[in-house]
């Protein structure tokens, strides 16, 4: 997986910048000292670039079938789904590549083998199964509660418990 790191530190206000990849189930990123020696600070930033149409591999274990590859694209971005929890997150990646129960928490990846996002569930349709509409969490978002969950042991998400919806326009005069 690339990820970018920008190190801050004695160097200057720029820092360095320059990229890595994730060597381990441990998280460790490997890459060059120049970018990271002396910085007083390092920031990973994992890509989340992808657009609509584009090839989404999924890799993951689907019915306990370890290690399977399914292919879709992404069909749509920044979907509103809720969680076990009732948690709704508003930026879900649809993708039709085959996710089913087993895939949850496997990566999706584009065709360059860049991790976008975290599979997470699959459209409710009264079927138990893939019906062509999985949900993955965005990388960047994942990365995010990950560095939550490891600085502070949990993660509380916000919730107000109302949505907006878009009214529909009424004639001049009506009620």
């Amino acid at each position: 997986m690339g990820v970018r790191a920008d190190a801050s530190g004695p160097r200057g206000a720029g820092g360095a910048q320059g990229s890595g990849f994730a060597v381990d189930d441990e998280g460790r990123i490997l890459t060059n000292a120049h970018v990271v020696g002396g910085a007083g600070e390092v920031r990973v930033v994992l890509p989340a670039s992808f657009e609509v149409g584009e090839t989404a591999v999924a890799i993951g274990s689907p019915l306990g079938y370890d290690g399977s590859v399914s292919a879709g694209v992404v069909s749509a971005t920044r979907r509103t789904i809720s969680a076990p929890n009732g948690y709704a997150t508003g930026d879900a990646i649809q993708t039709d590549a085959p996710i089913n129960h087993g895939s949850s928490g496997g990566p999706p990846l584009d065709l360059d083998g860049r991790v976008i996002g975290v599979n997470d569930q699959i459209a409710d349709s009264g079927v138990d199964g893939n019906v062509g509409i999985g949900f993955a969490i965005p990388s960047d978002t994942a990365a995010e509660v990950a560095g939550r969950l490891a600085r502070d042991g949990d993660v509380s998400h916000a919730w107000l418990g109302v949505a907006a919806v878009r009214a529909a326009p009424t004639a001049p005069g009506a009620t």
